[in-house]
């Protein structure tokens, strides 16, 4: 189990994370340095979204969909069952979670599946790797699109910032412009970025650390956090930990009424249940901008890590119920 669970990038990314957060509360940037961050993190994310978009392969997606049915349930895991769950979270408002904190709540149920750990995890547990690359792949493409539109649909009504004409311009230039950059630049792209990984994997997670460390530094700037209490940071793990408990069950069951398999039911456990922080946390500065959003990004940070962890038991011991060929 041990040597499963060193598979997955989870101590030195979260170590990373942390020591930026602490970064960003002892010396964060502002005036001139905090201008010039915010230019460079706009860069980062059009950057990263175009290596997205040179990764991603249109034609892989197509020819996958001969599994619609498999596809079909981890979308709807993804972009119905999730927000459906970020809206019930409402109800947790003024006890459990602050109105802030629910915004980052319901932003984590609305952004797409990770592809990494979700393959990864797949793989571990003898499943569907084919599969999983499609779903995980088709669920980030749409991401693109989908989590924009439901940013604007379901945030309109749930006291979250609203999203004006200038936010969805910036969401248009920042991240779907450069993706579809990167799709037209594959012929030229593709095979130097799936030859490097080592270096889009540390671009990806080099952004995703300037993200953290402009937005923490702007609620620092703000005093953003001290509207927070330890106890409503425990809180937002505990509902962060009951959703994926949730969806967990959710995937299986649908699975299970969908007939599956046992290789396709582990796909639609491990892309369905999953979300991605390479995604969400670039998407979450651009609809929110730097103010706030740091208290936004919280809950998804922390999903994050109990989804990296609680997932890699469950293929490691999945991984024993299959003899391995």
């Amino acid at each position: 189990m041990l040597e499963r669970l060193t598979r997955v990038p989870v101590d030195t990314f979260l170590l990373a994370l942390l020591a930026v957060v602490a970064t960003a509360a002892v010396f964060p940037a502002t005036g001139t340095a905090a201008d010039m961050l915010d230019v460079a993190t706009k860069i980062a994310i059009g950057l990263l979204f175009l290596l997205y978009g040179a990764r991603l392969s249109p034609m892989e997606a197509l020819h996958g969909l001969r599994h619609w049915r498999l596809h079909l349930l981890v979308l709807a895991a993804t972009f119905v069952a999730f927000p459906i769950l970020g809206l019930l979270a409402r109800t947790l408002v003024p006890s459990v979670l602050t109105p802030g904190l629910y915004t980052g709540v319901l932003f984590l149920c609305l952004v797409p599946s990770t592809v990494q750990s979700s393959i990864a995890f797949t793989s571990i547990a003898h499943g569907n790797v084919p599969a999983a690359i499609v779903s995980a792949s088709l669920s980030n493409m749409l991401g693109v699109v989908l989590t924009p539109l439901l940013v604007v649909l379901l945030m309109q009504t749930s006291g979250g910032p609203r999203i004006d004409a200038s936010a969805v311009l910036d969401i248009v230039l920042q991240l779907l412009l450069p993706f579809v950059a990167g799709q037209l630049l594959r012929p030229w792209l593709g095979k130097w970025v799936h030859r490097h990984p080592v270096v889009t994997k540390a671009f990806d997670r080099g952004s995703i650390l300037l993200v953290v460390y402009t937005a923490f530094s702007m609620s620092m700037a703000e005093h953003v956090w001290s509207t927070v209490s330890p106890w409503r940071v425990v809180a937002v793990a505990g509902v962060c930990a009951a959703l994926l408990a949730i969806m967990l069950g959710i995937t299986v069951g649908l699975s299970r009424l969908a007939r599956l398999n046992r290789a396709d039911t582990t796909v639609v456990l491990f892309c369905g249940s999953k979300k991605s922080l390479a995604s969400g946390l670039p998407m979450a500065l651009v609809f929110f901008g730097t103010g706030a959003v740091g208290l936004i990004m919280l809950p998804l940070i922390l999903f994050h890590q109990i989804q990296l962890f609680v997932c890699a038991v469950i293929a490691s011991r999945m991984s024993r119920t299959v003899p391995v060929n």
